[in-house]
């Protein structure tokens, strides 16, 4: 009786990990009001990278399966429960482009024995695809014509909430500073929503890796092979975009070609984001050597990231500034350690 009921947990266990990517991934449509979605909605992808990492390529198999028995299932109900067919497409492609597609990529790179620094550069790469993938998309008709109803539909309940702030007699002060902030929002969104989704992408990216290596290190290597994140760099040559972009940055500005200006700051987010990622990679790789115990360590963090966040600019400057620094400084080779051996 126990070896059947091992067999049959067995059986369950990959289907369990993309049901729960799936309500992971879905936990936005479920949560609107509530944080959770917050919570897990970045955690979507783990599940299946650790999936593929247990079960391979026979993994994919499973998600073909449930993943068809789900879409029968939305495309069945729909119409008995009035969802938009519109909407259930785009979740469905969203969680192939999200999750399916670098699930596969990383068991690529697993089959390949790719390093973890390459390995981490092919998720740059998918998401410099998917960035230029929606620029292309987002200027054709079909879907400049969705845009332009999503910021109408915004505009008409954004009216509805001044009014209602009204009815409450809130005073025209904090109207007029909600109707400022609005503008400002849509502002950066119009502008600078290119750089904006590479660093919600490359954030999504990174989160789930490094979940998915310390599940992979705690429970079927044994060793703490997720420490080898915190020595990914960024590739030496990226230094010379980095410094054109900033200088075309310059230069446009004081030109004042409003155009160019915005395609030069979107750039240069972009590729100061991956100086950024270093920088606070870095952080936490000198933080390891720290020989306190763990309950003070991550209370020390919890602080310096409550500061961080308190003084963001200011912040982001320090770690980009850190992340350029060592290409040439090298902030990791101070010591000469077995990081497998590190705990």
């Amino acid at each position: 009786m126990n070896n059947r009921k091992e067999s049959i947990l067995y059986f369950l266990k990959p289907y369990l990990l993309i049901f729960f990517s799936l309500i992971f991934f879905l936990s936005p449509l479920y949560f609107k009001y509530f944080p959770l979605s917050i919570i897990f909605f970045p955690f979507s992808l783990t599940p299946l990278l650790i999936g593929f990492y247990k079960y391979h390529s026979k993994f994919l198999s499973n998600i073909v399966i449930l993943f068809l028995i789900i879409i029968g299932f939305l495309l069945f109900f729909s119409s008995l429960i009035k969802l938009n067919l519109s909407v259930v497409y785009s979740y469905i492609i969203a969680f192939i482009v999200l999750s399916i597609i670098p699930s596969l990529l990383f068991e690529f790179s697993r089959k390949n024995n790719f390093t973890l620094q390459f390995t981490y550069s092919l998720y740059i790469y998918y998401t410099l695809f998917l960035l230029i993938t929606v620029i292309i998309l987002l200027h054709t008709d079909y879907f400049s014509h969705k845009v332009s109803q999503f910021f109408i539909e915004f505009d008409m309940q954004f009216n509805s909430y001044i009014a209602e702030l009204k009815k409450q007699n809130f005073s025209e002060e904090v109207i007029q500073q909600q109707i400022i902030n609005k503008m400002i929002a849509i502002n950066i969104i119009k502008n600078y929503y290119a750089a904006l989704l590479f660093i919600s992408l490359i954030m999504y990216f990174t989160i789930n890796i490094g979940i998915g290596f310390v599940i992979i290190s705690r429970y079927f290597l044994k060793k703490p092979i997720f420490l080898k994140l915190f020595e990914i760099k960024v590739n030496e040559h990226l230094i010379w975009a980095f410094i054109l972009s900033w200088a075309l940055l310059f230069i446009f500005l004081n030109l004042h070609l409003e155009k160019f200006s915005r395609i030069a700051w979107n750039i240069s987010i972009i590729i100061s984001t991956l100086y950024f990622l270093q920088g606070v990679s870095i952080f936490l790789f000198r933080f390891l050597f720290f020989r306190i115990p763990f309950f003070i360590k991550a209370f020390l963090l919890f602080l310096f990231f409550y500061a961080f966040l308190r003084f963001l600019l200011i912040g982001s400057i320090l770690f980009m500034g850190i992340g350029v620094l060592d290409l040439w400084l090298d902030f990791r080779k101070f010591h000469t350690i077995d990081i497998d051996k590190l705990v």
